[in-house]
Order: structure tokens, then C-alpha cells, then sequence
């Protein structure tokens, strides 16, 4: 019968080859999207697509105002 540290000990590594193959899955999808778009719009388009989502990246990093941060270390 395993014990609890083993039992642990797997679900640690099962969570953590799920969490490394969803970042390979997320990264992958991205480079093959990117790629598509870069192809099928002008340059101008394109620039402008990217500014767009460099503006939305910069307001989630401010828009989660630390709850995730404090949400971790409260909990």
C-alpha cells in the first residue's frame, strides 16, 4: 500500500508534466498563429495587430493588481 509522502510525491509530478506540456501546447500554438498572421497581413496590418495586443498585455498586468500575488500568499 503507498503512503501518503508517495502518493503526494505523484500527483506532484502528474501536475507538473501536465502544467510543462500545457506551456509547450500554449507556446507552440502561439509561434504557429503568429506565423500565420505575419503571412496573411501587410506589414502595416500586422504592426498594428501587435501594438494592439502589447497595449492588452500591458493593462492585464495592472488589472490583476496584485490579487494573484496575495491570493497565493493568504490562502
Amino acid at each position: 500500500m503507498p503512503t501518503i509522502d508517495r502518493m503526494r510525491e505523484e500527483r506532484v509530478s502528474r501536475n507538473a508534466g501536465f502544467a510543462l506540456m500545457e506551456q509547450l501546447v500554449g507556446a507552440a500554438l502561439t509561434a504557429t498563429s503568429t506565423i500565420v498572421l505575419a503571412r496573411l497581413l501587410s506589414a502595416e496590418e500586422y504592426g498594428h495587430l501587435t501594438f494592439g495586443m502589447s497595449v492588452l498585455t500591458i493593462a492585464t498586468l495592472f488589472a490583476d493588481l496584485g490579487v494573484t500575488t496575495s491570493t497565493e500568499r493568504f490562502i
